[in-house]
């Protein structure tokens, strides 16, 4: 009996005990400076977080990958999803060619990352450059999700691109050419990751562009003869304006040194 009498007294001071080590644990989160969340980075290969202000809580940085400048990074951490089992971070990049915002989420039930916002055809033809490419307008992200469950990424979203003026080259020509408003759809379909463009207000069905990431990091991408059309190289012989009339593949991601991706 005494025993018993002991412990129920002793066991509101465990508790009160727990939550003041939680709380210490907070407080001291809340004020540790931003440069802990640098050396963090640094551990990651190619990433380097620089100039840092504010705290671990909530913070700002410059990021730079691969040595080149990326933009301004703020992080902000959400006790909103402590409710749901999970560690939540909220981050914004800002960048003069893009503007980005999204929201991390790691618990029990897996990793769930967002990302929504708006970037500049310029921030792309840097990289299209080596393919003859240059497009004008801006793109719009809504809210492309990622999402790991039991060790299986799914991924969805929306995407639309403004139109406007594309110059390209193309067996030694070059074209110049105005595109229309475009819209896209991003998803997982088995094991692979699809990626369909169409024109903006149309039906998905019709699409100008189908793309596939498969396990293996290949991406195949196929066009329509619609889409030749509208890129000013109609592809000749008679057809369908939906028939896939080229297909493409290149090994954009190397999984040699690892396990098969799970999508």
């Amino acid at each position: 009996m005494r025993s018993a009498s002991a412990a129920g007294r002793l066991a509101p001071l465990l508790g009160l005990a727990l939550l003041g080590i939680v709380a210490f644990a907070v407080f001291v989160l809340a004020f540790l400076p931003a440069r802990v969340v640098g050396h963090g980075v640094e551990r990651l290969e190619g990433v380097a977080l620089d100039n840092l202000a504010g705290t671990v809580w909530r913070g700002d940085g410059d990021i730079a990958v691969g040595g080149e400048p990326v933009g301004r990074l703020q992080w902000r951490f959400a006790p909103a999803a402590l409710l749901a089992g999970a560690l939540g971070l909220d981050w914004r990049l800002r960048h003069p060619d893009y503007q980005l915002e999204g929201g991390l989420r790691q618990g029990f039930g897996g990793t769930a990352a967002s990302v929504s916002g708006t970037v500049a055809a310029e921030a792309l033809n840097r990289l299209l450059g080596q393919y003859h490419i240059r497009l004008a307008g801006a793109f719009e992200i809504d809210e492309v999700a990622l999402r790991s469950d039991a060790g299986r990424w799914r991924a969805h979203g929306a995407l639309r691109w403004s139109g406007g003026r594309t110059t390209y080259r193309l067996s030694g020509q070059s074209y110049d050419v105005e595109f229309p408003p475009l819209a896209a759809t991003l998803r997982t379909e088995g094991n692979e990751v699809r990626f369909q463009a169409f024109l903006d207000g149309e039906a998905s069905e019709l699409a100008l562009i189908d793309a596939r990431l498969d396990v293996e990091g290949w991406l195949h991408i196929s066009v329509t003869r619609r889409f030749t059309r509208l890129a000013g190289k109609p592809w000749p012989g008679a057809g369908g304006e939906d028939e896939v009339v080229v297909t493409v593949a290149e090994q954009v991601l190397d999984t040699s040194g690892a396990a098969k991706m799970e999508l």
